[in-house]
């Protein structure tokens, strides 16, 4: 018998019972969330200058009210100093409206261990640079993007599961994270077929990057998905289209 129980947390409900039975309800009540510097991926700047040193486009899929978008560009603002611009801007997609519209108002919730944990991960930007507490709102730890900041960043409304059947002209650093369970059972798509869309679409060389609900998910093992495709795990969360290693024949270099 499945034993699943729903409390009151913070005025959030969460779950007490098996991990398969939180993770029935996950999209329940989880829907177009998104949490400042959760899933940190510190490794990322040395991949992505290792295959695409010169320039590339950058998108953030599900981006919801904006967090892991704030955390992208910052990642790369911090790690590229002199040339994040070859990175930026980062394009940011939610299929709902109103989480576009409450990303392009540039308000943010950042509580002290993400404050704390802010100075950690981006040592080469200070906090004030890129939130500005909003004096109007007391003890709720609400802040106002800068400007600085949100020109570094668009907001629109789009659909990922339409865009990755299209060719990314351009190298491409894709992050589509903690957002692929709200494709099955609400949608027919299955995720083998997102990932070979991602594969057949993307120039090699692009990355992937996921978040922590593809890992715990049972039902919908994105990880392995993306590996039938083609993908490479580099490492957690970051998945690589290969590219593949070069043939001389005849003195001239060839590929695969």
């Amino acid at each position: 018998m499945l034993s699943l129980s729903v409390n009151n947390f913070n005025n959030k409900p969460y779950f007490t019972g098996t991990m398969k039975s939180t993770m029935c309800l996950d999209g329940l009540f989880h829907k177009n969330n998104s949490k400042f510097l959760r899933d940190t991926v510190p490794e990322l700047p040395k991949i992505i200058t290792q295959y695409f040193p010169k320039e590339a486009q950058t998108f953030c899929y599900g981006c919801s009210s904006g967090e892991d978008s704030y955390y992208l560009a910052l990642l790369l603002l911090n790690s590229f100093p002199d040339r994040a611009l070859k990175y930026l801007p980062v394009r940011s997609f939610d299929i709902a409206p109103d989480m576009i519209r409450q990303a392009q108002s540039g308000k943010i919730q950042i509580g002290p261990k993400e404050k704390r944990k802010f100075a950690r991960t981006f040592q080469n930007i200070g906090f004030e640079k890129g939130f500005i507490e909003n004096p109007t709102v007391k003890n709720d730890y609400s802040y106002n993007v800068s400007v600085w900041l949100r020109n570094q960043i668009t907001f629109d409304v789009g659909n990922f599961l339409e865009d990755i059947k299209k060719p990314f002209n351009e190298p491409s650093i894709v992050f589509c994270r903690n957002m692929w369970h709200q494709f099955r059972p609400k949608t027919t798509v299955h995720i083998k077929d997102i990932a070979d869309n991602l594969h057949r679409n993307l120039k090699r060389g692009g990355i992937v990057v996921l978040g922590e609900l593809e890992y715990e998910n049972v039902y919908i093992n994105v990880p392995k998905a993306l590996k039938q495709a083609g993908f490479m795990e580099v490492q957690k969360y970051i998945f690589i289209k290969p590219i593949p290693a070069p043939q001389k024949i005849h003195n001239h270099a060839i590929y695969n």
